[in-house]
């Protein structure tokens, strides 16, 4: 018996912007799954949150490198961190990077919610005088593994990321 294939859903994409006047940005989404009639399989939800950060310096030419550090909380187990590599200005300077969660169990005889919080802090702006902005294009990417004891998803399965 093959282990199901895990329901992946994402986000509406977003931009936060980041810069030495506010050098921290959120963004929280609603998570919800549920089987309308219930179920008694039990579910492992993951998040992640794929960025793109790319700098804009105030000035042409400035040498600043910012470095973005990202934490994706949701559910109950212990953050990581994940950082950026340090950013170039303009468009070939933009980096890709990602943050990810450890993610919840939930048992699906009632529906699960949580919140999903996307962190991000533009790191040393004060000390390091970085002047200028970083905007980061974001989406949070909800994975629901299926039990591998469980030939198929329960009938029904809703994975819902982001308000209705």
């Amino acid at each position: 018996m093959s282990e199901p294939s895990p329901v992946v859903v994402e986000s509406e994409p977003g931009t936060l912007q980041l810069s030495d006047a506010s050098p921290t940005a959120r963004a929280v989404l609603p998570v919800k799954v549920h089987v309308p009639r219930g179920s008694k399989q039990t579910v492992w939800v993951t998040m992640r949150a794929p960025l793109f950060a790319k700098w804009t310096p105030d000035e042409a030419g400035a040498l600043e490198q910012p470095v973005i550090e990202a934490k994706l909380v949701f559910g109950p187990r212990a953050v990581t961190l994940a950082s950026s590599a340090p950013l170039a200005a303009g468009e070939a300077g933009a980096v890709r990077f990602e943050a990810l969660s450890d993610g919840d169990v939930c048992q699906l005889e009632q529906p699960c919610e949580w919140e999903a919080a996307l962190e991000l802090t533009l790191q040393g702006a004060a000390e390091k005088d970085i002047q200028g902005t970083v905007d980061v294009e974001w989406r949070m990417v909800a994975e629901v593994s299926i039990d591998e004891t469980e030939d198929s998803a329960p009938d029904g399965l809703e994975v819902i990321l982001g308000p209705r």
